[in-house]
């Protein structure tokens, strides 16, 4: 920014959508308690020209919104504005305007990986000035409460059952590391017993299912599944079924479908089961289970693209085209989204327009090797041969001065001016 003389004319906001536990509050990465090791996270932000100073009230991330749009509108942003949460400017700015406000205010943070993966009670947080307030949703007395010291001091989000999940997420957690070490046969004889006291809770049949599959015991690992499911249908258990009936290269539509009925706010389900229909050729259902989700959530850039795939993998670029149109709009720094536009676009025959979009996605992100592979496949298709081995090369590793590269059927691959046969090698130098 200093170099192009951006420095002075710009706001830089550093912030993270959340932490991670790391073994606090029994948890190594975050979605199941509201710790503070999740919730507390930095935000930084450089204003030009403004003073130097720590706004010790508590702020929440819904306030980065309206705070750009007030710096945007420079003093024609009011309060309450169309977005939730507050803007921060005055006080960025040295001012105290809205402190009052902000020492009354609460600040509310949930969390529904307890209820939809272990069927356990939801958690919702509110914090204020001046303490923490945690609720949970069911399974507790209605309404209950509890509070803890002002801010900023710790923020212990417990409530009744918690001393239990805890040990069940420390026991999980061991489990865990055997699968990831290989310890296929400690980490099934753990994930049975774990699954035999807690039979109610979702991840102890998926836990066991993956200590099952890492010992090579497939089909063991699949009746895990399927039998928890009759007993205690979950969603997370159907999208683990799903997973593994895909990694076993088995039809997983039906369980990708138990999988969205059990949970329709969550779109990937959904995309998911209209991608294992295409795979077992149920193309015009694959589209109406995309076009379903669209219409009944809202739109973003992922689920644009998200049905954009769907409808390029069943065989309609002109829609997947549009759809990824869309993502481009809402999401236009996205290289991921420029590329499957570009592909869709070679798909319909617009050479120029695909050419267009992927050189963009290579703007954005030059190191993406797919990209460069993919606008050698336009240079191909326009019999521009040399420009197409110079895109394959640059789509090569570059660890070694000479690599092999092989090419993916149906794809020609062009070095030194010769052709080879798709799945054969090349030898770029």
């Amino acid at each position: 920014l200093k170099s192009h003389g951006l420095d002075e004319d710009t706001l830089l906001i550093l912030t993270a959508d959340h932490g991670e536990g790391l073994g606090a509050a029994s948890e190594s990465t975050h979605g199941v308690f509201l710790s503070d090791e999740t919730l507390h996270v930095p935000l930084l932000v450089r204003l030009p020209g403004g003073p130097v100073r720590r706004i010790a009230e508590p702020v929440g991330l819904v306030d980065v919104g309206p705070t750009i749009a007030d710096l945007a509108q420079a003093g024609t942003y009011t309060e309450p504005g169309p977005l939730d949460g507050h803007s921060l400017r005055s006080r960025l700015s040295g001012g105290e305007q809205g402190n009052a406000a902000a020492a009354a205010r609460l600040l509310y943070a949930e969390t529904y990986v307890p209820a939809l993966d272990y069927l356990w009670p939801a958690r919702q947080r509110v914090l204020t000035a001046d303490g923490v307030v945690a609720r949970s949703s069911a399974g507790d007395t209605p309404g209950a409460t509890w509070s803890w010291p002002a801010w900023p001091g710790s923020f212990p989000a417990t409530g009744p059952d918690d001393d239990a999940e805890k040990a069940f997420l420390r026991r999980a957690n061991e489990i865990l590391e055997q699968i990831e070490s290989g310890r296929g046969e400690a980490a099934s004889t753990g994930a049975g017993k774990l699954a035999a006291s807690h039979p109610d809770v979702p991840m102890s049949a998926r836990l066991l299912s993956v200590a099952e599959r890492t010992a090579a015991r497939l089909e063991d690992a699949l009746q895990v599944l399927e039998s928890r499911l009759e007993s205690t249908p979950s969603p997370a258990l159907a999208a683990a079924l799903a997973l593994l009936l895909e990694d076993s290269g088995r039809p997983a539509a039906a369980a990708w479908a138990q999988a969205a009925q059990g949970a329709p706010e969550r779109p990937r389900f959904h995309i998911a089961h209209a991608e294992a229909l295409i795979a077992e050729g149920r193309k015009d259902e694959a589209i109406a289970a995309a076009q379903a989700v669209v219409a009944s959530h809202a739109e973003s850039a992922a689920l644009n693209a998200a049905v954009g795939r769907v409808y390029q993998l069943a065989g309609q670029p002109a829609d997947a085209a549009r759809m990824f149109a869309a993502a481009i709009m809402v999401s236009p720094g996205s290289s991921l989204y420029h590329r499957n536009l570009g592909i869709a676009s070679q798909s319909l025959g617009n050479t120029e327009g695909a050419l267009k979009m992927l050189q963009e996605a290579r703007r954005i992100d030059a190191a993406d090797r797919l990209i460069h592979r993919d606008i050698g496949d336009v240079y191909a298709a326009r019999g521009d041969f040399d420009k197409a081995a110079e895109s394959y090369r640059a789509s090569c590793p570059t660890e070694r001065p000479s690599r092999t590269c092989r090419c993916r059927s149906p794809r020609t691959c062009f070095a030194s001016g010769r052709s080879t046969p798709p799945g054969r090698p090349w030898t770029v130098f």
